[in-house]
């Protein structure tokens, strides 16, 4: 069978390390037609119509790892084939989008499917605010605050973003952020941030916030630089990505096409 997504959900401010902070989470308008099949043999089969690096060989991996969870404990002696005809360079959200699809596939409901994976989720080691947030927006096809634990701030202004390109890095790489106190300030330095672009959004929509963006895009390039020792980009904030990837999200109307 074939099903059809049309968003691919992106954390555009989020903290970058670890925490329960708000996350600003913004939908992209894709169509990505997404074949699913039970197969014979055991196993699962994933497929993508693009050429195939590191980058999306990641991705495959944690696709094959959430969805060998399904075989093994649902399908038994069947397994799983998956192809994905149209590819959008944002391997998390793919990762939300065709992990999602098969689910309902296979018949879940809304509120089952939350819970069925955020528990693979957790088992192959996924689970966090971000990954949480993306699977709540994308269901419930919406711009949203999320954090985890508390009911989503539901956002109905529109928000131009896109995927320029993404970098990978092998860990957090400041010593600063083993100290307690430093971590605790990047982490409320982000929160703050998310707030108060949430509250312009919220009284003026993004036509008006544009400034107040750009300058969260610079609070946000820099904490990234903090953890990670990437350069700050232009036109552009770095987004939490799959594994040990980052990606850039370029903002305004300029960015879309």
């Amino acid at each position: 069978m074939e099903v059809i997504a049309n968003y691919i959900p992106i954390p555009l401010f989020s903290t970058p390390v670890e925490s329960n902070n708000p996350v600003l989470i913004t939908l992209v308008k894709r169509s990505i037609p997404i074949e699913i099949g039970i197969v014979d043999e055991g196993g699962v089969v994933i497929d993508i119509n693009t050429s195939i690096d590191s980058y999306v060989d990641n991705l495959i991996g944690y696709l094959k790892r959430f969805l060998k969870t399904i075989v093994d404990n649902v399908l038994e002696d069947s397994g799983l084939y998956v192809r994905i005809n149209s590819f959008y360079p944002y391997a998390l959200g793919l990762y939300i989008v065709v992990t999602s699809k098969v689910l309902e596939a296979l018949g879940l409901s809304s509120n089952d499917l939350i819970e069925v994976s955020r528990s693979i989720d957790k088992y192959i080691g996924m689970e966090c605010v971000i990954v949480n947030g993306l699977r709540r927006a994308f269901l419930e096809k919406t711009c949203m605050v999320y954090r985890d634990g508390e009911e989503p701030i539901k956002l109905d202004h529109y928000i131009p973003v896109n995927i320029r390109d993404h970098v990978e890095v092998v860990e957090e790489v400041s010593v600063l952020l083993k100290e307690p106190s430093i971590r605790s300030s990047i982490i409320h330095l982000s929160g703050y941030s998310v707030l108060e672009v949430v509250k312009c959004l919220l009284s003026q929509g993004f036509s008006k916030c544009s400034s107040l963006f750009y300058n969260a895009i610079r609070v946000f390039n820099a904490l990234y630089y903090i953890a990670y020792g990437v350069k700050p980009v232009m036109y552009g904030v770095y987004v939490r990505d799959l594994g040990s990837y980052l990606s850039i999200a370029c903002i305004g109307e300029e960015c879309i096409g």
